[in-house]
């Protein structure tokens, strides 16, 4: 089934994006020390800014590959069979149901991702020698909208299975024993 080949795909950009979230861990080292204390910030303003265009480098280049693929599951599968569902009168109120779902969470991670974007454009604007309590909390602003693309790619990852396993359940129940035979085949690639 496409999702399989299309499934490791995106594993392995979820790795990425795990990795990238690491990347800005060292972060953390820097404000181990009593969060009045900003020195830190000030010391290593130019590596925390260099790490941080690396992350948003990163970043983009996983927007660029999520968005074009949840683009393509939602108007290459999903949508062409609901429609071809409805044209045989064979409607699924589920599958149609996750249609809306999963259009509605690509929309919503597409405007997560622009706000985060956005945030951390404004941060690396910012002078953080100068400034460094302002820079960390923005900084803290900027990790909690990241938090929020992720999750929104996890809920995506978790609609895209359930749509899955509900087309599946349709070739069963469409096919009998051949589509029965059919899945099993598909989940052993």
């Amino acid at each position: 089934m496409w999702y399989n080949k299309d499934m490791k795909k995106i594993a392995v950009f979820v790795l990425l994006v795990s990795l990238c979230i690491q990347v800005s861990l060292p972060f953390s080292a820097v404000f181990a020390e009593e969060r009045t204390d900003f020195s830190g910030v000030s010391e290593r303003c130019e590596e925390i800014k260099g790490i941080l265009k690396n992350v948003q480098r990163e970043d983009s280049k996983i927007r660029v590959y999520l968005g074009s693929y949840y683009e393509k599951i939602l108007t290459k599968y999903v949508t062409r069979l609901n429609l071809r569902l409805v044209e045989n009168n064979l409607s699924q109120t589920g599958l149609i149901e996750g249609q809306a779902e999963l259009a509605t969470a690509r929309a919503k991670f597409v405007e997560d991702f622009v706000k985060y974007q956005q945030g951390l454009e404004e941060l690396l604007a910012m002078n953080c020698k100068d400034e460094p309590e302002k820079f960390y909390q923005e900084l803290e602003k900027v990790r909690e909208e990241r938090a929020e693309v992720r999750k929104g790619v996890v809920e995506i990852e978790n609609l895209i299975t359930k749509h899955q396993k509900m087309v599946g359940e349709l070739r069963i129940k469409l096919g009998g024993k051949n589509a029965t035979k059919a899945n099993e085949a598909e989940g052993e690639k």
